[in-house]
């Protein structure tokens, strides 16, 4: 059996979604690689730690009477916020945020679906400018 049939063999339990830290499904998905290792003779232990954690419940943009859906990024406090709107495009790259100043305001990106990598360059650039 090839390393990728086997890869392609555990895989398939295992959710085909992002597992948010401290929840239930990071508990089954720990409980079931500690199975796999056991099932194999090997030594496996779950820990369990205190970690930030988040949960997207819901993230709305309200502007002149229109509502937009929106996503939430990590440990955003909850609440209502008004400020000027600043739209950056991708905001991926650092030139794309040259001689912009972002403090203090609501910063709105085009989102960027293609690699969940360059969401967080997103997210790091949005808090890197204001």
């Amino acid at each position: 059996m090839s390393i990728k049939s086997k890869v392609e063999e555990i895989s398939k339990d295992f959710p085909s979604f992002d597992v948010v830290a401290g929840s239930k499904e990071e508990k089954i998905v720990g409980e079931k690689l500690r199975g796999f290792f056991e099932e194999r003779g090997l030594e496996a232990n779950v820990f369990t730690f205190e970690a930030m954690s988040w949960r997207e419940d819901c993230a709305v943009v309200e502007a002149e009477g229109e509502k937009f859906v929106a996503a939430a990024m990590p440990y955003t406090p909850s609440g209502d916020v008004e400020a000027e709107l600043l739209y950056v495009d991708y905001g991926i790259f650092d030139e794309e945020w040259h001689g912009i100043d972002a403090s203090g305001k609501i910063v709105l990106l085009k989102w960027f679906d293609k690699k969940i990598d360059e969401v967080n360059w997103q997210y790091i650039n949005a808090v890197k400018y204001g």
